[in-house]
């Protein structure tokens, strides 16, 4: 897995200043219940529930770096836009854009946003996916085939994703992911990840400065790798079998219900290897200034 690599959006800005009343906003069109809908702006925070009506509305503020909200499209694929000022100093804005953005519940939904948060709950369609470069991201109550969440600032918690491909990478900001299922994908650069999964097929997980503990009921044959340059790793993995496990750890202990690592040669680090079972599942587990624990969940 690579660390996340978020396009510079906000190098296409410009600086200067701007001061212009905050302006309400209530637009609607129809929407299909199965379309796709996309939503774009440089600042400003964005709440988006899934309802029942064949039908998106938008409600809110714009804020006072807004030049010109945009609406395009048709009923199966709408785009949203909202402009920013000419030369503006987003940075220096008093206030920003405050929406809520009620889209039908199967919509194949898009956010993408350089300085606010995302906030997104209630979506059953067949993707949602989100990103931000200064801000968090909340998502709750989604069904999808694919769901993917992007920050370099901020923080990811996600509660009851059922998705078949999950995805969330955090730069500066921890990362907490429950009640997740089929593959996932998390990573960090500087901060904790938290992971609490049932019915994992495949999960991957890597962090550079902090640590990772991760709670799982893991399908046979599946694979869970686990690494982290300055952190503690500990696996709890809900199995029948005992898992073919490789963990290294070049200055931390190994240890757990699966036996503990031995030390290499004359250097500090210690190794597990378990043959474990046909079918089981296989672990790998990797720090280079961590202890790993692995151990069965209760």
């Amino acid at each position: 897995m690579k660390l996340i690599s978020i396009p510079s959006i906000a190098a296409t800005f410009l600086l200067a200043s701007a001061s212009v009343t905050a302006d309400p906003v209530d637009e609607s069109r129809a929407a299909d219940p199965n379309g796709r809908i996309e939503f774009s702006t440089v600042t400003g925070n964005l709440t988006v529930l899934g309802h029942d009506e064949p039908s998106f509305r938008l409600t809110g503020e714009l804020g006072d770096d807004v030049e010109e909200l945009r609406i395009e499209g048709r009923s199966s694929n709408w785009r949203i836009e909202i402009e920013p000022l000419e030369n503006l100093n987003w940075s220096a804005s008093n206030n920003t854009s405050e929406l809520t953005l009620f889209v039908p519940r199967g919509t194949d939904f898009e956010a993408t946003t350089v300085n606010g948060h995302l906030d997104v709950s209630g979506l059953t369609g067949p993707g949602v996916e989100l990103q931000t470069v200064n801000g968090g991201i909340k998502l709750h109550e989604i069904e999808a085939d694919s769901v993917s969440a992007q920050t370099v600032s901020g923080a990811i918690d996600a509660e009851a994703v059922t998705a078949e491909d999950n995805e969330y990478q955090a730069v500066n900001g921890h990362v907490t992911v429950r009640d997740a299922r089929g593959s996932i994908e998390v990573s960090t650069v500087n901060g904790s990840i938290t992971l609490t999964a049932m019915g994992v097929t495949d999960m991957e997980s890597e962090t550079v400065s902090g640590a990772l503990r991760a709670d799982m009921q893991v399908l046979p044959r599946a694979n869970v790798q686990a690494s982290s340059h300055s952190g503690s790793i500990e696996l709890m993995l809900d199995i029948d079998d005992t898992p073919r496990i490789r963990a290294d750890s070049f200055s931390g202990r190994i240890s757990g219900d699966f036996g503990d690592g031995t030390r290499e040669g004359h250097g500090p680090g210690s190794s597990l290897r378990v043959a474990g079972a046909a079918n089981a599942v296989e672990v790998e587990a990797s720090s280079f200034s961590g202890n790993i624990l692995l151990r069965r969940a209760d």
